[in-house]
């Protein structure tokens, strides 16, 4: 859920249920820490020097945070957002997710029908910010809410 500031109740018209707010939930907390991959052919990388076959992990959360490529306030929550990198949490290239904007409408509707059958859903005062538990699928662990 949002920042307190823009997470008070939600809607089905809630501006939290759109697209652009699927895009920056996925890139301020993506379910995946990182892409695990293995260099094909020697390489550089960030001025080191990597063989064929060297382990890389591919950090999601903090490539979505990297002010360096245009990520303005990286660690707030804004639906209004423009100008970012595209999320790599459905991989790119010939290794992107075919599912991905299935998994992106999932989400709105999922949200949309949420915020229609619990109407004013939202966080309590009490509620921590929600910190995600695992490295593969995160998940929040605990949410309070009401309606």
């Amino acid at each position: 859920m949002p920042e307190p500031q823009n997470r008070s109740t939600i809607s089905g018209a809630s501006p939290w249920c759109s697209p652009a707010a699927i895009e920056e939930t996925l890139r301020l907390d993506p379910p995946l820490i990182g892409w695990l991959r293995t260099t094909t052919r020697p390489l550089t990388l960030a001025g080191t020097d990597l063989p064929a076959g060297a382990r890389l992990l591919l950090l999601m959360h903090s490539a979505a945070r990297d002010e360096a490529h245009g990520v303005h306030a990286p660690e707030t929550f804004d639906h209004r957002r423009t100008g970012t990198p595209p999320t790599l949490n459905f991989g790119a290239g010939i290794h992107y997710c075919p599912g991905a904007r299935y998994t992106r409408l999932v989400a709105g509707r999922t949200l949309s029908a949420l915020a229609r059958a619990l109407p004013g859903l939202a966080l309590t005062a009490r509620s921590p910010a929600p910190r995600p538990a695992g490295l593969v699928l995160r998940r929040p662990t605990l949410l309070h809410v009401r309606w």
